[in-house]
């Protein structure tokens, strides 16, 4: 991919950045973060590669954990689509 873009941003709720937590264990090498407001917060990506691999382990982790034994979305399933959904958009 381009590793030349810059500043790529995402708006996410708080429940969101839970979410993005448990599954990168609070790495810091995907996106710098700002809280913008009382439960939002901008995450800013220096390449479209950091936006790549933050989407490829919310998927990896999306299948291991984001369904019940009869293979029915859970509620940590729905939260990862959404995330994948708002990645998706910067992706396309």
């Amino acid at each position: 991919m381009n590793e030349l873009t810059e500043n790529i941003t995402l708006l996410i709720k708080e429940s969101e950045l839970a979410i993005i937590n448990e599954i990168i264990e609070f790495s810091t090498d995907y996106f710098n973060l700002e809280k913008t407001s009382e439960k939002k917060y901008l995450l800013t990506f220096k390449t479209i590669d950091e936006v790549l691999d933050l989407d490829e382990v919310i998927k990896e982790k999306y299948v291991s954990k984001g369904f019940d034994v009869n293979y029915n979305l859970n509620a940590f399933g729905k939260a990862c689509e959404k995330l994948i959904d708002k990645l998706y958009i910067i992706l396309k």
